[in-house]
């Protein structure tokens, strides 16, 4: 699992589906007015690579077109899941990763990926105890059989989509974009 995190070339479909599903949003216009929606998006500075290609640094954003509304309208995302600064497939499998690594091997692989580990606590704590609440993975979680364990999220996600193709990576990261 760690090469694929290694080599962000690997998920550049992402960023093509990213797009697609923007556009898609685009041509539905405005959900709280139904005006016209552009292209507002916006640059992120993802923390992962340095030399990571220019089309993840750009979430895409749209903006209403409409005089009095003009409100932005998020369109789901493969790369970036919700605000995270990281790349959602570094936050997916790194915190599933780390979940059978000893601490000084955690450390480790931390440092080859810079990412501090009080970040990757954050993220353990938040599949844990947050992700399970939610709306989404309550209205989901039915569909794995047999259940998940819910304490080790997202290991057993992971497993079951087994992202070792860049298939399964985008299957799961569609999976978990549109909550």
């Amino acid at each position: 699992m760690l090469h694929i995190l290694r080599d962000p070339s690997r998920f550049v479909i992402l960023a093509r589906i990213d797009f697609d599903l923007a556009e898609e949003t685009r041509k539905k216009g405005c959900p709280y007015c139904g005006g016209p929606l552009h292209h507002a998006g916006y640059l992120r500075k993802p923390r992962f690579h340095k030399e990571l290609d220019p089309v993840f640094r750009r979430r895409h954003s749209l903006c209403c077109g409409r005089e009095g509304c003009r409100r932005r309208v998020l369109p789901p995302s493969l790369i970036y899941l919700g605000r995270r600064v990281y790349l959602g497939v570094l936050v997916v499998l790194l915190t599933a990763l780390s979940q059978g690594l000893t601490p000084r091997r955690r450390r480790r692989v931390c440092g080859v990926l810079g990412v501090d580990l009080r970040t990757l606590e954050r993220w353990r704590r938040w599949w844990r105890e947050e992700f399970p609440q939610t709306p989404f993975w309550r209205s989901v979680r039915g569909i794995f059989l047999p259940p998940l364990d819910e304490k080790i999220l997202p290991a057993p996600l992971v497993a079951h989509f087994s992202p070792s193709t860049p298939q399964k990576l985008v299957q799961l990261m569609q999976f978990l974009a549109f909550p």
